[in-house]
């Protein structure tokens, strides 16, 4: 299980149709995590994520496997999930649960792929 997952990284956060657009690949040099630094980055951590059209996304994740995610728009919701072969899967309460490719953005930071295809980078805080 993993003990912190990425739930706006795999949720669908729906984001506003003229919301300017998140890329769409990963940014060059960027490489697939372990499983085990993975766990590392989410054991008790906070993360904040940008997205092009101005909203924000603070999201805390718990040594137990459970994580929170607040958004700028009043979006909230909490859940539980697992990492494996480079994926992040979560389980929310609110919305469906999914599995999104994530890369290590090497500076503390994790780069994630959503289900729509953008892709988002979690910047600790």
């Amino acid at each position: 299980m993993l003990r912190h997952l990425l739930v706006l990284a795999v949720a669908g956060i729906a984001a506003p149709a003229f919301a300017q657009s998140q890329p769409k690949e990963f940014p060059p040099g960027l490489t697939t995590p372990s499983d085990d630094v993975v766990r590392q980055r989410f054991d008790d951590r906070n993360y904040r994520v940008d997205l092009a059209d101005g909203t924000n996304w603070k999201l805390q994740y718990k040594a137990n496997g459970y994580y929170f995610v607040n958004t700028s728009t009043g979006y909230s919701d909490s859940g539980k999930g697992s990492v494996k072969d480079g994926f992040l899967c979560t389980e929310p309460r609110k919305t469906t649960g999914a599995c999104n490719e994530v890369r290590d953005g090497g500076d503390a930071s994790l780069w994630i792929k959503r289900v729509n295809g953008d892709i988002i980078q979690l910047r600790p805080q």
